[in-house]
């Protein structure tokens, strides 16, 4: 998305919020894009330094069918999903929760 389509958009972040995605609001803003930037990175960095670990961003069907039982859902978690001997051990995910986003340590 361009920056231009975030400006224009209402947040989430409004006063008058009121849950779920409502018609005309989108799910991020530029904070929240950060932080997802922030993880993703932290993700390839961290991919590359634990090769015992298999590291997926998204999730296949069979891997859905297996770990969820259902396909009702597209899963590509900010920072991945982290499998050791083929079980499932950590899923990261980036949601912003107030006003504040800490500065990139990249």
């Amino acid at each position: 998305m361009s920056k231009s389509k975030v400006s224009k958009s209402k947040s989430q972040r409004d006063g008058k919020f009121k849950g779920g995605i409502q018609a005309g609001t989108v799910a991020w803003d530029n904070d929240s894009l950060t932080l997802d930037k922030i993880l993703k990175e932290s993700y390839n960095i961290l991919s590359k330094e634990n090769s015992n670990l298999e590291c997926h961003k998204v999730f296949t069907y069979d891997m859905k069918m297996k770990y969820v039982g259902d396909d009702c859902f597209g899963f590509a978690p900010d920072g991945g999903a982290w499998f050791k001997n083929g079980k499932l051990v950590a899923v990261f995910e980036a949601k912003k929760q107030n006003e504040e986003v800490p500065d990139s340590p990249f």
